[in-house]
């Protein structure tokens, strides 16, 4: 039942229809409102100027990086302000949201505009997803892929952690990777759940592609990740995973119900000129849209300390005490990663969540 207002955002050319479902209204309300092509293009500039700052092997300018993230947070916070006020509907602090993006609204970090963090003339502009808690709905037509059946749930995870110092392939090691995927099979096994670990040259394709078809409920991953030609890959200890290559699983595997990609770029949806368009081969489209209830991925390169801090604090407060939904969870892993230090790129703004914002731990499993 959903229990969430739901912001449908559809673009056609430079029309954004707009449509709001609130369940405590009981009533939906729609607008047409516009998306000049100038502030499309803006926006699509300074989020490209971000990935390429981040995805730099070169230590990127901190201070040029946050003014890109203001720039782009001011920009689609003109379109949302907008939207927002015409549909009579006020953000505030901790309330839910689902966004329902089809494949073009679906390229723009909505989450990351600037609104003001109350409805007072002088109060401070802050972003979305540091003041509500956010979801996404895809909206998508199925071109190539068809949504494969439930499997019964039986509190299973596969925790994936690399960090290729003894690889042959010529990737960065990384110092806190296994580290984290230790940390998350602790947290899962102390909340019940039965996990698998592939660590480092344990981590091959094979074996993760094995476990995949045999099911699991999470499917936790820390490694490098990226984009190439617009199609989305996780780098696995021997080769690359793509997320075409989950066509190839058996009709009868279905898609984790919660997966966490904590990887580099790994919810990236943007159309690069003269290269292939998104759709099916986003993480999000082929985990969400193969049966799978939730996937959490970044949207640009994100620091390893940062990051493990973000997925313990998830995990903690999304398994453990406190009844947390999905989007309170991220919430407070945002709160609590942006207290470190203030001189780094920042990672908490990158994470994205596809999935229902109130949706529970209760609701991944099977019940007894």
């Amino acid at each position: 039942m959903q229990d969430y207002p739901i912001l449908r955002l559809r673009q056609f050319g430079n029309e954004l229809e707009c449509e709001l479902t609130d369940p405590t209204l009981m009533q939906i309300v729609g607008i047409d409102a516009k998306i000049p092509q100038e502030s499309k293009k803006t926006i699509d500039q300074h989020y490209a100027e971000i990935l390429r700052m981040t995805g730099s092997k070169d230590q990127p300018n901190i201070t040029k990086f946050r003014k890109e993230l203001r720039l782009l947070g001011n920009e689609i916070g003109k379109i949302l302000k907008q939207v927002l006020k015409r549909l009579a509907f006020e953000i505030k602090e901790d309330c839910n949201l689902a966004l329902a993006l089809d494949e073009e609204t679906v390229k723009i970090p909505w989450e990351l505009g600037l609104i003001p963090k109350s409805s007072t003339e002088r109060s401070q502009n802050a972003i979305l997803c540091d003041i509500a808690c956010v979801g996404r709905l895809r909206v998508v037509k199925a071109k190539s892929w068809n949504p494969s059946p439930k499997k019964l749930r039986s509190r299973r995870a596969l925790v994936v952690g690399i960090n290729y110092k003894n690889s042959r392939r010529k990737i960065s090691p990384l110092d806190y990777a296994e580290e984290e995927a230790e940390t998350i099979k602790t947290i899962l096994e102390s909340n019940d759940i039965h996990v698998v670990s592939l660590l480092g040259k344990k981590a091959t394709f094979n074996s993760v592609i094995t476990e995949l078809i045999r099911g699991v409920d999470i499917f936790h991953f820390t490694g490098h990740g990226g984009t190439s030609w617009n199609k989305s890959k996780i780098c696995l200890y021997d080769k690359d995973l793509w997320a075409e290559d989950l066509e190839k699983l058996p009709t009868n595997s279905a898609a984790p119900s919660l997966s966490f990609f904590n990887a580099c770029e790994t919810s990236v949806d943007t159309y690069k000129k003269g290269k292939v368009s998104w759709a099916p081969y986003s993480w999000a489209f082929a985990l969400v849209n193969q049966g799978g209830s939730v996937f959490i991925g970044t949207m640009w390169s994100v620091s390893e300390q940062e990051a493990s801090i973000f997925a313990e604090t998830f995990y903690k407060k999304f398994l453990g005490t406190g009844n947390n939904t999905l989007a309170q969870s991220m919430r407070q892993a945002r709160n609590k990663t942006k207290r470190g230090k203030s001189d780094t790129i920042l990672s908490w703004p990158a994470y994205v969540l596809y999935g229902p914002p109130t949706l529970k731990a209760d609701d991944l499993f099977a019940k007894s």
